[in-house]
């Protein structure tokens, strides 16, 4: 169907890169932090917190909160905020939650402006294979229905680094494929095979042993060709996971948040076809609109459900295919002879 359509939107590219991310990450502008009542005195204190955790979520780096050209904006916290609301806890000295939802557009300039990487919602699902091991006790495998400090902590801190984890269910189908050893030893092949009925993006192996002082935590992240290692220790469990967690967003965010300016540095056109109904283009612009390297997009043709776009870049097209690798919604075409752009495919 072809429509009349007046609109600003953005838009990028995905250039060669096949990688489809499984999880659209909804909260990355969005903190949660712990608060001893509702009053204003104890919001305008844990703001500056809020912001910090979502400065750090977004650009995909613990260090960003480093960058001199941030830090003076963390007292600054509530000139970002779009809107808060509070949640009981269970802690008693801080009742509530004060969860704070800050301009999308406000952090990315922000961040744009400090030379920061800014790290899309398109993120990997990581399936998490982990084992606990304590004194006197058999090794218990941490399953999507634990309620262990693990599990919790695990949650926890993932949703505060923007990362969506999941535990396998260890059901029958499990319990055919893995065993609590693969895990102690770390052998790749069966959980590899056994995480296909997950679709993860990437898998991670870890355990966890808890001595009489201390806790040791040997992990191990695979995605496609890449692994990473890491061996942590300290006094809790509190503090070997955040790092565990820390780590993995670290290189994550390394690899796949890049940095954009507020400058245009070039421009590209761009067909996207199977844009075929009136819902099918608001869709498109909603996902669209915010992905941070675009400049602007200017309409330069519609034909049936074909929409030609010339697009202005924040950034090179390089970080366009790094920010969008992740989505779902558009599908690389082949260019054919009489195409003058990259040409994409909208699926609904």
């Amino acid at each position: 169907m072809k429509h009349s359509i007046i609109l600003a939107m953005t838009f990028a590219m995905m250039l060669l890169i096949k990688t489809v991310f499984a999880v659209n990450v909804g909260n990355i502008y969005k903190a949660k932090v712990p608060v001893a009542s509702q009053s204003s005195q104890d919001r305008n204190q844990a703001l500056p917190q809020a912001l910090a955790q979502v400065l750090t979520k977004v650009s995909g780096s613990s260090q960003v909160l480093s960058n001199v050209n941030i830090k003076p904006h963390l007292k600054d916290a509530s000139n970002f905020v779009q809107e808060f609301t509070y949640f009981p806890n269970t802690l008693p000295a801080n009742p509530y939650f004060l969860e704070v939802q800050f301009y999308p557009e406000a952090i990315n300039k922000l961040l744009r402006n400090a030379a920061a990487p800014i790290w899309g919602p398109n993120r990997p699902l990581i399936l998490a294979w982990m084992e606990y091991e304590v004194p006197n006790h058999p090794s218990e495998v941490i399953d999507n229905a634990s309620q262990s400090d693990i599990s919790t902590l695990t949650k926890q801190y993932a949703e505060q680094r923007g990362l969506p984890f999941i535990f396998p269910v260890m059901d029958v189908t499990d319990l055919n494929q893995v065993n609590v050893g693969q895990i102690m030893t770390m052998t790749e092949a069966p959980l590899l095979d056994a995480a296909k009925r997950y679709s993860s993006d990437a898998i991670l192996i870890a355990r966890v042993i808890q001595t009489n002082n201390n806790f040791s935590l040997h992990a191990k992240l695979i995605m496609g060709k890449d692994h990473w290692d890491w061996n942590i220790s300290g006094k809790t469990l509190v503090e070997v996971i955040h790092q565990l967690i820390d780590n993995i967003a670290d290189k994550l965010g390394g690899r796949f948040a890049t940095v954009v300016s507020n400058a245009v540095q070039g421009k590209m056109t761009l067909k996207i076809t199977n844009v075929s109904e009136q819902n099918d283009l608001s869709q498109m612009m909603q996902y669209l609109q915010h992905l941070p390297p675009v400049a602007t997009v200017q309409i330069i043709r519609i034909s049936g459900d074909e929409v030609i776009l010339d697009i202005s870049l924040r950034g090179t097209r390089e970080s366009f295919s790094q920010v969008v690798s992740g989505g779902d919604k558009l599908t690389l075409i082949p260019s054919g002879p009489t195409d003058k752009g990259i040409v994409y495919h909208w699926n609904h």
